[in-house]
């Protein structure tokens, strides 16, 4: 995946690249969503984040070109005819702007159920990266990166306390990470593990 998200230099290549970003539930596919938008504003380049929910009502690009989108849980679009049409519209916009779109789902193109051949077609065209279901270590690993980043360090027994009374889904641990992040800055207190049973508590 990293070849895809040398986002400056592929921004000013001003050529239209897009990928999938395909894989089971709990696989992080968010997550690496999230670290893609991060970095595109980090490298000063303009991002359109499209999300499920508020965009599955209203799937459009219109007002400012950017150099990245992000659409991230396409099934959202998929199975009503005038949602696919809007996503096929959408896919062409961004191409015509050579821009770079990401794309997040849980099937590669040819297992989403599309109706539209066109749009089907449009989708087996773009790069596609597996996210394999990472295992505890790998989580383990990646929860204390991104928190190191935040400036907070996990302690081996604040993760094992994690994984023993929390989600396991990647998801809902980065989640956790932002409540912990904002309750240690608030409370000025290092992430324990009383800090943590006091935040869930209060759900």
């Amino acid at each position: 995946l990293q070849r895809f998200i040398s986002l400056r230099d592929a921004a000013d290549a001003r050529a239209y690249t897009a990928v999938i970003l395909w894989g089971a539930s709990g696989a992080g596919k968010t997550h690496l969503m999230s670290a893609i938008a991060l970095r595109a504003k980090q490298a000063g380049l303009t991002c359109a984040y499209i999300q499920p929910g508020r965009a599955a009502q209203n799937l459009s690009i219109e007002g400012a070109q950017r150099q990245i989108y992000l659409l991230d849980e396409i099934e959202a679009f998929i199975g009503s005819a005038e949602a696919e049409q809007r996503l096929l519209t959408l896919i062409e916009i961004v191409k015509q702007q050579q821009a770079l779109l990401f794309i997040s789902a849980r099937h590669a193109a040819r297992g989403m159920g599309i109706k539209l051949p066109d749009l089907l077609s449009r989708l087996q065209a773009m790069d596609s990266v597996e996210v394999r279901v990472l295992d505890e270590s790998q989580k383990r690993e990646v929860l204390r990166k991104r928190a190191l980043r935040r400036g907070i360090i996990l302690s081996n027994e604040v993760l094992n306390w994690l994984f023993t009374h929390t989600s396991r889904e990647l998801s809902m641990l980065m989640d956790l990470l932002e409540q912990m992040d904002v309750r240690s800055l608030s409370q000025k207190r290092k992430v324990t593990i009383p800090l943590l049973k006091a935040m869930l508590a209060e759900g």
